[in-house]
């Protein structure tokens, strides 16, 4: 089942044509980070070749003719389309104001509410759509049924629910009362689902609250596609847009104690993507702080184009699956360490076992240093993306261990720079990192991508191989000063430092993993991001065996005396 945003914008659009607010502002001048978007419409189809919309933007001829599959004329004939059927979530005109796009003689079939069928049935300009061709079918609440097109069932169910939210602004009756007339199945949202494969997702676009019914309902959901309208509920008033808050539109906002952040919150959600998206809304402007803050709480942003493969996407993720409690969770980050750490590596064993030359020790050093000096980089990196200064507080701290706070404390890489001179290396050809072996340089600059590009929880998981790192300290110490002349206790300085840094460290990190990774999904990205890193690790030792051990230098890496 593939599952495509033809629009991700509320109404309007973004920018809006009549709208001089800073995102549309920004858009409109093409400046980059501020991605246009078309009005709020999905596509959904079992083979790629049958297609189900959701919802009927006021865009969607522009929406069409920008997705080839939904342009495709079927079997050669001179008229024709894929686009089989609709499904209408209410009688907002950015959802139904689109049908009159496909009025040109076309079979189709319109799911909507009863509610939401009378709408389509007063307006006359619906008639367009010619009853003998277009098929309209009342669409039951809380009833799964076969979505058909003109020519049969098209392989897939729909579910509609009724959530909370609000009648279509054009139709409210301000003297109906607080409610302004609004009656259930005005607003739903709706379970497709694929009956081959078992994948579904939820779509809804409007929302006003979470209540309990529908908290129930989205519980273990493979994907939701959720209201992103507004990222504060005042954000309109303070902004001098509209004298309406989100929540009398009926859009609950994304920030704050009862926005949608705060209520998926405790929720087992694999995958939450926003979509019906307005144009004042920060987040539209991908380098804001709201921006980073929405993605780091696990949601993404939805733009026009996203596709999500739903049969991969639930074989991949194993997103039934409810997430470890904490205990459960540390077990498995723990169990990688026994199973993947470097210490098994026999380049490690014979160092730390006396059998290296010095020479070879030497080499270790001065590729371990590209390793060195990428860890404050990599902090660096991770607090780039922190919005939270308590955290920024806490991390910085490693920044320090390594860089230093001169002239009290030097750092980590001073230290670590004080083996290379005792082991006689320049220390400027060991810092200019010329002589690192290129494998060396690929897999830390691997790490520091990671730690730039993953979820921030994840990026923090890879650090928790330092719950493994005191043992390997200690097993280096004993083991280089029994074992090699060259060495002393001044030059083992760093690692006799990281016997209490690191476990500070780690105690940290492993506590900040288990509180922010609430999902399976993201406790097993977690865990994969310390095998990722025990493989950085692996590889830089693999590199060193194949070199100094087996002889195979590459060009330009370093080249000890005799080798």
């Amino acid at each position: 089942m593939l599952v495509r945003i033809l629009g991700s914008s509320a109404g309007g659009g973004f920018p809006q044509w009549n709208c001089g607010c800073p995102n549309c502002t920004a858009a409109k001048a093409g400046k980059l980070g501020f991605t246009p978007r078309t009005q709020s419409s999905l596509a959904v189809s079992r083979t790629g070749k049958e297609w189900v919309l959701l919802n009927a933007s006021p865009d969607l001829r522009q929406q069409i003719a920008a997705v080839p599959a939904l342009r495709t004329t079927p079997d050669g004939r001179l008229r024709g389309s894929p686009i089989k059927s609709v499904i209408v979530t209410n009688g907002d005109v950015d959802h139904i104001a689109g049908l009159i796009d496909l009025r040109e003689a076309e079979p189709l079939v319109v799911y909507a509410t009863d509610r939401v069928q009378s709408v389509i049935r007063s307006n006359s300009i619906f008639n367009i759509l010619a009853p003998s061709l277009v098929r309209r079918e009342i669409m039951p609440l809380e009833q799964e049924i076969a979505i058909s097109g003109p020519e049969g069932e098209l392989g897939l169910k729909v579910e509609a629910f009724a959530v909370p939210g609000k009648i279509a602004l054009y139709l409210e009756d301000c003297a109906a009362g607080p409610e302004f007339g609004t009656e259930t199945g005005d607003t739903v949202g709706l379970k497709i689902r694929d009956p081959e494969s078992g994948a579904s997702f939820f779509y809804i676009p409007g929302c006003s609250h979470l209540d309990a019914p529908l908290r129930e309902r989205l519980e273990n959901a493979a994907l939701v596609f959720f209201d992103g309208t507004l990222y504060r509920d005042t954000e309109m008033i303070d902004a001098g847009l509209l004298d309406k808050t989100g929540k009398r539109m009926g859009h609950i906002s994304i920030s704050g104690p009862e926005g949608s952040i705060a209520a998926f919150e405790d929720m087992n959600v694999a995958r939450k993507i926003y979509v019906h998206i307005n144009n004042s809304n920060p987040v539209l402007n991908e380098r804001s702080p709201e921006r980073a803050a929405t993605e780091a709480a696990g949601w993404e942003i939805g733009y026009d184009g996203m596709e999500v493969e739903m049969n991969e996407f639930v074989r991949k993720f194993e997103i039934t699956d409810a997430p470890w409690s904490q205990e459960e969770f540390e077990a498995q980050i723990r169990a990688v360490g026994p199973a993947r750490y470097h210490d098994l590596h026999p380049f490690h064993k014979a160092l730390h076992g006396g059998k290296m030359s010095k020479a070879q020790v030497a080499a270790w050093a001065l590729n371990r240093y590209c390793y060195q000096e990428a860890i404050p980089r990599k902090d660096a990196a991770f607090m780039s993306r922190v919005h939270d200064r308590d955290l920024r507080r806490e991390w910085i701290h490693r920044i320090h261990d390594h860089d230093g706070l001169p002239p009290e404390e030097l750092g980590g890489i001073e230290r670590w720079l004080k083996l290379t001179d005792c082991l006689g290396l320049d220390r400027e050809y060991v810092m200019s990192m010329q002589g690192a072996l290129p494998a060396t340089r690929f897999a830390v600059e691997a790490y520091v991508r990671f730690v730039v590009e993953q979820p921030l929880v994840v990026a923090a998981a890879s650090s928790l191989t330092e719950l493994f790192a005191p043992s390997i300290h200690r097993e280096r110490i004993a083991g280089m000063l029994a074992n090699y002349t060259f060495v002393n206790d001044e030059v083992m300085a760093y690692f006799k430092r990281r016997l209490s840094q690191a476990p500070r460290d780690a105690t940290f990190a492993l506590q900040f993993v288990k509180e922010n990774a609430r999902t399976r999904e993201l406790q097993q990205g977690c865990v994969d991001a310390v095998k990722f890193k025990c493989d950085v690790l692996w590889a830089q030792l693999d590199a060193l065996q194949l070199a100094y051990v087996d002889g195979l230098i590459p060009p330009g890496a370093y080249r000890p005396e005799g080798m």
